[in-house]
């Protein structure tokens, strides 16, 4: 919001102007995309495998009780605390906890924890709790039923030597209290990344942005900052172009091999994901089984002036783009950028800037600036009052083609395994770039747009 005000009225009109500033918001709608995300990019991650503890400690120095208790805890879960593996047997591990409590991990704990397959292979399930931890391992953990994560060192200012000391005598005292000790899950921080940007249809209104999983691992906001490749997200707008331009969901394209020689002398010969070809398909049909070679195709059929007329209209590009590979969405942009376009899509061809102020008033009461509709009356009665500008971009008719193909490309394409999951009617499409090193969806109702990012920094 800082930053919004900063590019409407100036960086030092924030700190001397005395604004009253309304965001757009949703708190609920904001906890819900951050859990959502979170949990989700937890269960990706884990599919991945189990990339090894958080520290290891020697357990023949003298001093491993204080090595134990130095390891930071790297996690944003209030549930998570760093344990220390005492013993490992087939099917169970005896652990200790940084708050001196006692605990187990079961088979049933660690199952998830396959090799780290580094996106390659997946690798098998482990068989043995002693394939996944060994004695002296730092790992994360999170209390199951019945267990606590509540501290018994009651010190306000704890001394990491006395701590220690109390440490050593507990585990020395409770070993024998392993086998029947409360379990806990084995846990990691994800190295898996994304974020999620939800607005409102009309307005454009962000009503919630997560900018990755942690905002205090990294600050960095993946939702406006990260530039990447969108991938077949970014084909909608394409045939949204050839609708404008005279064809129609059954007009002809070639899908058969080519090769092309760009720009400085490169060969390219572009493939569809999965291979083969099907001769002849209609533009329809393109969209919804998100073929590439008949949108390059049609890139050469429209030329490079149309589509960035296109693009510049849905603000989703700062530069002027004359490649092919653009229609396959090799060139970079923002996920705030992308889902704002799919709201022109929402808006009936009505392009809004997105926002995150809902209004601003200056000491006086005077209204500023409005991105609600209900403000649309005040705004224009007030001289020095800016709204939030709209562009149209595509015509109504245009647009309800597209969304016809959209929602069959839900409902048979490449999004219908999203498809299956929704309760509602949702127009939206996939994305996925080479190695599938981003994936995306943007989808929309009449109401929201959400786009949601997974992928590794």
């Amino acid at each position: 919001v800082k930053r919004e005000l900063g590019q409407r009225f100036g960086q030092n009109a924030i700190g001397t102007q005395g604004f009253e500033v309304v965001s757009t918001f949703e708190p609920e709608t904001q906890k819900f995309a951050e859990l959502t995300l979170s949990r989700h990019l937890l269960e990706l991650d884990a599919l991945m495998g189990y990339r090894g503890p958080v520290a290891r400690v020697d357990m023949t120095d003298p001093v491993w009780d204080q090595r134990f208790l130095s390891v930071e805890n790297p996690s944003d879960f209030d549930k998570w605390q760093t344990a220390l593996v005492l013993e490992v047997r087939n099917h169970r591990a005896g652990i200790v906890l940084d708050n001196g409590r006692m605990g187990r991990l079961t088979l049933q704990d660690v199952k998830w924890a396959r090799k780290y397959s580094n996106g390659e292979k997946i690798h098998p399930l482990p068989w043995r709790v002693s394939d996944v931890v060994s004695v002296g391992d730092v790992i994360l953990v999170e209390p199951l039923s019945g267990a606590t994560a509540s501290p018994i060192f009651d010190d306000t200012t704890p001394d990491l030597n006395r701590m220690a000391q109390r440490l050593r005598t507990r585990v020395n005292e409770k070993r024998s209290d392993l086998p029947t000790a409360p379990r806990y899950r084995l846990r990691q921080n994800p190295e898996l990344n994304g974020s999620v940007v939800i607005l409102d249809a009309k307005s454009s209104q962000v009503k919630a942005m997560v900018g990755g999983y942690s905002a205090s691992q990294s600050a960095f906001n993946r939702a406006t900052q990260a530039q990447r490749q969108p991938g077949s997200t970014i084909k909608p707008f394409v045939v949204l172009t050839a609708l404008e331009n005279g064809y129609r969901g059954w007009s002809t394209l070639k899908d058969e091999e080519m090769t092309l020689t760009l720009k400085g002398g490169e060969i390219w010969t572009p493939k569809n994901a999965g291979g083969g070809f099907w001769g002849e398909m209609s533009m329809e049909q393109a969209l919804v089984h998100s073929k590439n070679v008949p949108l390059v195709n049609l890139y050469y059929q429209l030329g490079h002036e149309k589509l960035n007329k296109t693009f510049e209209g849905l603000n989703l590009y700062d530069d002027y783009i004359n490649t092919p590979s653009v229609v396959l969405g090799a060139n970079e942009t923002s996920l705030l950028r992308l889902t704002a376009a799919y709201g022109a899509l929402a808006n009936g061809g009505t392009y809004r800037e997105p926002t995150t102020i809902a209004s601003v008033r200056d000491t006086h009461g005077e209204l500023i600036y409005a991105s609600n509709n209900d403000l649309t009356v005040d705004c224009l009665a007030t001289a020095f009052c800016h709204r939030n500008e709209e562009t149209s971009v595509a015509s109504y008719k245009a647009v309800q083609r597209l969304k016809t193909i959209l929602r069959k490309g839900m409902e048979e394409g490449t999004g219908k395994n999203v498809n299956k999951l929704l309760s509602e009617t949702v127009y939206g499409k996939t994305g996925t770039t080479n190695g599938s090193r981003d994936a995306w969806f943007v989808g929309f109702t009449d109401d929201v747009v959400v786009g949601v990012f997974v992928g590794y920094d």
